[in-house]
């Protein structure tokens, strides 16, 4: 599915890649890395000027999103918060052109898979999600002008192929399990698995249908541990 769609090119752990239609690129690639990418694939070394700065992603391209709490700090301090922020979510699917395939929520941080059907959506999406969640934190708790509630903008990382796809996805659904806050990956109610397992029709409609199909016995792959090359690919 998706090696039909990029060319891809390895730099170190940076990632970058081109279609037809110009470069687009992880938000976490350096510039030298981006020149080193550019002139490797016959383009002009100054052509990447701005380009660091707005970094677009690729439409239908597939990106894993996340963003931690400023100095780790917890984000979700409750059941209702993590409700709240669900809803949120839900809300900025509805006004965005993006397709979300997994997310867990964490006391801390959070992960998105998903995948904008224009450009720049994933940018528009993370900001109103992002701002519209610490303002009403901010709001709720009392806590305005007490400092940033995230670290910083989301980052993102490009999916690179079918077999990344399934280990991404993996890899978030079990997050919550490898922090020991559930029994078993399908138990945690803040994130995409127990939907997809447990949830009602409407629960479930704001999950895209994946690219291609999950493996057999889905929920106990997801608990076994990750392979070192699977948590390679995650770092």
């Amino acid at each position: 599915y998706l090696s039909n769609q990029l060319t891809q090119h390895q730099y170190g752990r940076e990632l970058a890649m081109v279609d037809c239609a110009g470069v687009t690129c992880s938000t976490e690639l350096s510039t030298r890395s981006l020149k080193f990418f550019l002139m490797r694939n016959g383009l002009p070394a100054d052509s990447f000027c701005g380009l660091e700065h707005t970094m677009p992603e690729f439409r239908n391209g597939i990106y894993h999103m996340l963003n931690r709490g400023n100095r780790r700090e917890p984000v979700f301090h409750k059941k209702e918060d993590f409700e709240a922020f669900e809803r949120m979510m839900v809300e900025a699917l509805e006004r965005s052109q993006i397709k979300l395939f997994a997310y867990c929520l964490l006391p801390n941080h959070w992960h998105l898979v998903v995948s904008p059907e224009v450009d720049r959506e994933m940018g528009r999406f993370g900001q109103w999600l992002g701002l519209t969640h610490t303002q009403r934190h901010h709001a709720h708790y009392h806590t305005a002008g007490d400092g940033h509630l995230y670290q910083g903008r989301f980052k993102s990382f490009p999916v690179q192929d079918d077999h990344h796809f399934l280990a991404v996805c993996r890899y978030v659904e079990r997050n919550a399990y490898t922090a020991g806050l559930c029994d078993w990956p399908d138990e945690w109610r803040f994130g995409n698995l127990w939907r997809w397992a447990h949830g009602t029709k409407a629960e479930q409609a704001i999950l895209a249908a994946w690219p291609i199909p999950r493996c057999p016995n889905w929920i106990d792959f997801v608990a076994s541990p990750l392979t070192d090359k699977e948590q390679k690919a995650m770092q």
